[in-house]
């Protein structure tokens, strides 16, 4: 379904070093994670930012899972 409206892929990545050690009260460990949705044109689009402190699998799968939830009750075209 999603394909028929022109999405290509889903690309997630992350953000290792989150901000310079000059800022006080900064986050020493974990990631910006961002999904990105590859559409028709070559275009991208971010659909999802998440910081998170831990940069395990058990992360990935938890931001995913979060996220899931919330796109099913997205419909195609309603905004």
């Amino acid at each position: 379904m999603a394909r028929d409206h022109g999405l290509y892929a889903l690309i997630g990545d992350g953000v290792r070093k989150l901000n310079p050690v000059t800022i006080p009260n900064r986050i020493d460990k974990g990631q910006l994670y961002v999904v990105h949705a590859a559409i028709q044109g070559g275009i991208e689009v971010p659909l999802l930012y998440a910081v998170t402190r831990f940069e395990t699998v058990g992360t990935y799968k938890m931001v995913l899972k979060i996220s899931g939830k919330c796109w099913e009750n997205i419909k195609i075209g309603s905004f």
